[in-house]
């Protein structure tokens, strides 16, 4: 847990277009994680000491720039057939696709997995949120493996209406008991 910038730094010297798989766990910007750089939630307040209003639209600005700086470094770091994965939540999910989109390239959009990290109920007032998100970009989307191509260790590919599907194997032995 810390601060990559200072390693993305590094390893840019050394390592530039080097490397295939990124997996990246940045701050989720919610003030609760105790991550000690400037985060939104914790701007209460304007340099000059003015009281920063809620509905503020550059609340988010601090958390996108700490962002832009590090997956730019990340970007360079991407061999031609290279991808990034990104974890994140609610909180800041829409404004790091649209940076994504601007630093890695719109055409180079992979996919937006929703990872389920909670399931069930609970005593909710009004949404039980079990889930997060991980953006997925490819260095160069036309040097990336198409599906085809990639060893499937847990799954199949199967084809509907002339549409090819990833299915993971454990799904299909619990749902139809093969695969």
């Amino acid at each position: 847990e810390g601060d990559n910038y200072h390693a993305l730094t590094c390893l840019n010297y050394t390592h530039a277009g080097k490397i295939d798989v990124i997996y990246i766990d940045p701050p989720y910007n919610t003030g609760s994680d105790g991550f000690t750089y400037k985060d939104a939630r914790f701007m209460t307040e304007f340099p000059n000491g003015k009281t920063v209003p809620k509905d503020d639209p550059l609340r988010h600005s601090t958390w996108l720039s700490f962002m832009e700086k590090r997956l730019r470094l990340a970007k360079n770091l991407l061999s031609d057939k290279g991808v990034i994965f990104i974890s994140i939540d609610d909180n800041e999910q829409a404004n790091l696709k649209l940076l994504c989109d601007q630093i890695f390239g719109e055409k180079n959009f992979v996919a937006d997995f929703c990872v389920i990290r909670a399931e069930g109920g609970g005593m909710a007032k009004q949404v039980i949120k079990g889930h997060d998100y991980c953006l997925v970009y490819a260095s160069n989307i036309t040097k990336f493996i198409p599906l085809e191509k990639a060893k499937d260790i847990r799954g199949k590919i199967i084809e509907q209406n002339g549409i090819k599907y990833w299915i993971q194997e454990d799904w299909l032995r619990k749902e139809f008991g093969k695969y």
